[in-house]
């Protein structure tokens, strides 16, 4: 999915789906570059929720590989072509097929990454539509009794919820890009980040005048109590059209209570969009990656559930520190 640099424990993974790579139909001379050719399309296929197993001339077929990937090594008037067919396990029916084409066998390393690439948003596709539906959620039990009088005070009145202490949660961009996408990415961003601390505080975003670490810390640790997260992205790209192609590097500090618990530069990545998606959905996705790779160390760090009482804030910073 993603990778942080340093020492970030990896986000869980989405579920792995398995494509079987068939040995490349390749005449006479052609049949030694068979197997890099396939080496070469296995890896630039490949990715942490897609295992390419690269089926030799006296291997099964995996019974279990959601799709097939087979093709040929070709040459005619002096130019060498790969050919890739995409399809089921019990189908010779082909789902896609895609060619590339080169000068000379010198370039065909080439040949092979570019057809993969090429490949690579119709296996994305294909894939989408065989994986499994989520179960659906079991409705809880509903519960007909009445519900108890709220506690009274000395004057006999409820007391009100206490009041969740603010997450700040600062933004902004320090690469290229163009306006639209960086207020709607910085937005989306921010959206993300307030989701997975709005169970104990209140999300609030504020907008950095400057990038400098003081900047970002005098944004975010104005108060005890108040959690703050702030992002400076420092590349947003996503290529020109559908299926678009995305990449995001941000530098991410978490504080509480003023205490920087995180400072970390984080990057994904290349995110590959669904066929039809749009920019503005594309970028969401982006967002939402890099909140992704932020979870597990926000969790570790200051946890998830609700407060307990009013000593959150402290509570937390102490978890932090042992």
């Amino acid at each position: 999915m993603c990778a942080l640099l340093g020492a970030l424990p990896a986000a869980a993974r989405a579920e792995v789906m398995k494509v079987a790579l068939l040995p490349l139909d390749a005449p006479g001379r052609l049949s030694i570059y068979g197997q890099p050719v396939a080496a070469e399309v296995a890896r630039t296929l490949g990715s942490p929720t897609l295992q390419v197993v690269v089926v030799g001339a006296a291997m099964a077929v995996p019974q279990d590989a959601a799709l097939i990937v087979e093709g040929s090594i070709s040459t005619a008037r002096k130019r060498v072509t790969v050919e890739l067919r995409l399809r089921t396990l019990d189908s010779r029916t082909a789902l896609a097929t895609v060619t590339a084409t080169e000068r000379s066998l010198a370039t065909l390393d080439r040949a092979a990454a570019e057809v993969a690439r090429k490949l690579l948003p119709r296996v994305h596709d294909e894939l989408e539509r065989r994986r499994p539906a989520p179960p659906a959620p079991v409705p809880p039990p509903v519960d007909r009794r009445t519900p108890p009088a709220p506690a009274p005070g000395h004057d006999g009145a409820a007391h009100p919820a206490p009041l969740r202490p603010p997450a700040i949660i600062a933004v902004a961009m320090d690469g290229e890009a163009p306006a639209a996408d960086r207020e709607l990415f910085l937005t989306r961003l921010a959206a993300a980040a307030g989701g997975i601390a709005e169970a104990r505080w209140r999300p609030a975003r504020v907008e950095l005048d400057e990038i400098s670490r003081a900047a970002m810390l005098g944004a975010i640790a104005p108060s005890p109590g108040a959690l703050g997260v702030a992002f400076v992205v420092r590349e947003l790209s996503v290529s020109g059209a559908a299926p678009y192609l995305g990449k995001v590097k941000a530098r991410v500090i978490l504080t509480l209570g003023g205490r920087v618990l995180f400072d970390r530069v984080m990057v994904t990545d290349s995110v590959v969009g669904k066929r039809k998606a749009t920019k503005e959905a594309m970028l969401d996705l982006l967002a939402r990656e890099v909140v992704a790779i932020l979870r597990p160390r926000f969790t570790a760090l200051v946890g998830s559930g609700p407060p307990a009482g009013g000593a959150g804030g402290a509570k937390d910073a102490a978890h932090a520190a042992r």
